[in-house]
């Protein structure tokens, strides 16, 4: 697989939609989850993912070892092609739910967006699993 390669069910990494919790994986299906972004641009790996609980360095393109090509290498799931659409339906209007009360309380935007990307990540997770599960048990 070259670099050019991205996996099925997948979009090329997209540091904005990662920041806004799109739900990431590695090139080999392996979930991945966001956990900072170092702000100096001298800085050669500045995204900070975690895969297989491990925290791991990643270029601002999602590339894990720069220039080769690497299993890690990170991509956005693209949930439309997981048959996920019904669910980001719900979770806009959660999101929608949310952003009414935070007009009328203490909970702010970012927490609407922190817990709407961890809704989603568990989801893509569970949706993985059972699919996962189902392949292997025929």
């Amino acid at each position: 697989m070259s670099r050019r390669d991205i996996p099925l069910g997948c979009r090329p990494f997209n540091l904005e939609a990662a920041k806004e919790g799109a739900p990431l994986r590695t090139r080999d299906g392996r979930p991945a989850s966001l956990i900072h972004i170092i702000s100096d641009k001298h800085v050669e790996y500045p995204v900070i993912a975690i895969v297989d609980d491990e925290p791991r360095s990643f270029t601002s393109q999602g590339v894990y070892l720069s220039p080769a090509e690497s299993e890690f290498d990170l991509f956005i799931v693209d949930l439309s092609s997981h048959g996920l659409s019904e669910f980001e339906d719900k979770l806009s209007n959660i999101i929608q739910s949310a952003v009414n009360l935070s007009d009328r309380s203490e909970l702010t935007m970012e927490h609407v967006r922190q817990c709407a990307a961890e809704l989603l990540q568990i989801a893509f997770r569970e949706f993985t699993e059972k699919n996962t599960s189902s392949q292997s048990n025929p």
